[in-house]
């Protein structure tokens, strides 16, 4: 037994083995026609900007390590405060969304992951925090208690 290094992923070798002495090479054996798995791919980069209009726009590059051929990415997006995420699945050429509807003042975690035939690679994580709002106005019905001259 014996173990193969180096090998690129999602590629089929033909492999044969042969008996070696200081005579020289046995016969060959027939061929072994074997395929790697692939790996997952690295983890992409993002940016987020928040706008005053509720929205985050998110923009991301492709992982530098991308074994395999990419095949999209997905995206997993929530509160702080909540325990399930939004999950969104995007082909492999969009390379930005507009996450709308979000609270003023209230704090995001978006999570992007590339995914090729292996599967869904490590995670680039993002918090953010949206603008709170300004007020709409000046107070109303102020009132002073304990007032002394």
């Amino acid at each position: 037994e014996t173990t193969i290094s180096g090998l690129t992923p999602e590629t089929t070798y033909s492999i044969t083995v042969a008996a070696y002495t200081t005579k020289g090479d046995g016969a060959r054996s027939k061929p072994k026609i074997v395929t790697t798995t692939g790996a997952v791919p690295g983890r992409p980069t993002m940016m987020v900007s928040t706008t005053a209009m509720n929205t985050a726009l998110l923009q991301w590059q492709p992982p530098k390590e991308l074994p395999g051929e990419l095949l999209g990415y997905r995206l997993r997006y929530r509160r702080a405060d909540e325990a399930e995420p939004n999950i969104m699945d995007f082909g492999k050429d969009k390379q930005h969304f507009t996450v709308t509807g979000l609270h003023k003042g209230a704090t995001y975690i978006f999570q992007l992951a590339a995914k090729n035939r292996a599967g869904l690679g490590e995670e680039f994580e993002k918090e953010i925090t949206t603008p709170e709002d300004v007020p709409s106005g000046f107070p109303q019905n102020l009132r002073v208690i304990g007032l002394t001259t």
